[in-house]
């Protein structure tokens, strides 16, 4: 029987072969406990009824005896999940904490190949500049509760630390029952998760983390409301340690300068949605009729758009040309349709004006730092509840302007490109915004080195 933390009871769960040991406060009714146990039996049966048809999928194929530990991960002292790109980097920003006095053991887990790849670059790093700190990095489990078990039983790890709004139930139960401590940095849950989870508040309350700590203030209260009032805090966003990293690293050449005529005035429609292609098509036609020299560069969100952006821009009787056929400068008076990939912060390193979709429309905005880092102050839209970590002082502060729709929005762009753009201030003004809110990693890292160190009295 696993041992079990102060103040919490236990019921003990038969689950087909084995023991399932699920704990809850002690408070909880026979009812609840019967509740619970019937939903893990369920879910661990979801999954066993998913792993086959999981297995046609070619991505989650790479890593498939990770992903059912098949192949089991090595023992570590602290397990760090980082479900994709984005917060493996934060990962990388949270390591450079790490001390080098003690040797170490991690253990790192991505649930995307991408995700996976950045982890194994810091791996890499680590094993030359920190040679007391073993990495290992391989591909997130699948969360049935028999295969977390393993998964603990396999690494039995000091500590648990999750990013942002990783909530494994399983795993999560996997961790209560092998009694390891967990953490939740740079947290994040929106209304509507939050709105999701309180329809079980019980489950949640017993599998919450032992710390969390929110990346903002919003994001507390609704930690709060999930999990009760103990061991949840806010942070600085680790993304602003990211940002600030890459901010420096942001002064190379741009690639595009052969095909756009500096002379000409260049505005770029950034990681455009489907959802708002009709009226960012009007948008363009004004911007068109009001700025005849203008040169537009159109970056569709998803590149199957591409297509129905051709079809748009012939219906409106506006001339267009593909990115992949573009061999010498631009024309005036043209749309340029990217239908090429890694060419978005090139681009805007030569524009003078931009828009940052996503914002537009209803789909919680796309990423309107990228234009910021390379000296240009970006329009966006009223949604861009996606980034609302980034702090409304970015709008207050004239980094980003904020319109209410594609007509105010044209407004803003036909004067920001009759005004001269110094990007040495905005990027200074940038740096500035991100300095005063990094330290994030620091105190995660804090966070994380208060735990090892309870868990080993």
């Amino acid at each position: 029987m696993p041992q079990t933390s102060p103040n919490i009871g236990q019921a003990t769960l038969t689950l087909q072969s084995g023991t399932l040991d699920v704990f809850q406060p002690d408070h909880l009714s026979t009812k609840s406990l019967r509740g619970v146990h019937f939903a893990f039996r369920a879910y661990d049966c979801l999954w066993q009824i998913a792993l086959p048809l999981l297995h046609l999928n070619k991505r989650l194929q790479q890593g498939w005896t990770e992903r059912t530990l098949t192949s089991a991960p090595p023992r570590s002292d602290l397990w760090i999940q980082a479900a994709s790109v984005g917060e493996a980097y934060l990962v990388r920003e949270l390591l450079k904490h790490c001390p080098t006095d003690r040797p170490l053991h991690l253990l790192l887990t991505s649930n995307t190949d991408q995700g996976l790849g950045i982890l194994k670059e810091c791996q890499q790093q680590y094993s030359i500049s920190h040679p007391r700190i073993t990495i290992h990095c391989t591909s997130f489990p699948f969360d049935r509760p028999r295969i977390m078990t393993r998964a603990l039983d396999a690494i039995r790890p000091r500590l648990l630390v999750l990013l942002e709004s990783e909530l494994w139930p399983g795993l999560l139960r996997a961790c209560k029952e092998k009694n390891v401590r967990t953490l939740l940095i740079n947290g994040r849950i929106t209304p509507g998760s939050l709105k999701h989870y309180r329809i079980w508040p019980g489950l949640w309350r017993m599998l919450r983390p032992d710390r969390v700590l929110a990346m903002s203030e919003a994001d507390r209260k609704r930690f709060l409301l999930l999990f009760g009032p103990a061991g949840i805090d806010t942070m600085h966003n680790i993304k602003f340690d990211h940002l600030l990293a890459e901010h420096e690293d942001n002064k190379q050449p741009s690639p595009l300068s052969e095909r756009l005529n500096p002379q000409l005035p260049f505005l770029i429609l950034g990681s455009i949605r489907k959802e708002e292609e009709e009226q960012v098509g009007q948008l363009i036609k004004v911007l068109l009729e009001r700025e005849p020299q203008l040169i537009i560069g159109l970056f569709p969100r998803h590149l199957h758009r591409v297509q129905a952006w051709q079809q748009r821009l012939s219906g409106l009787d506006l001339p267009w040309q593909l990115r992949s056929e573009l061999n010498q400068p631009a024309k005036s008076g043209q749309v340029i349709i990217w239908d090429t990939i890694g060419e978005l912060r090139a681009a805007y390193t030569l524009a003078q004006a931009a828009l940052v979709g996503g914002t537009i429309a209803r789909q919680g905005g796309q990423n309107f730092l990228e234009p910021l880092r390379c000296g240009l102050k970006p329009v966006i839209g009223p949604h861009w509840a996606n980034f609302r970590w980034v702090g409304e002082e970015i709008i207050t502060q004239g980094l980003v302007r904020q319109v209410d729709d594609w007509r105010e929005a044209a407004v803003q762009l036909l004067e920001d490109l009759a005004t001269p753009t110094d990007r040495n201030a905005i990027q200074e003004q940038a740096r500035s915004y991100f300095q005063a809110r990094q330290g994030g990693g620091q105190t995660a890292w804090e966070a994380v080195e208060q735990l090892l160190a309870r868990e080993a009295s």
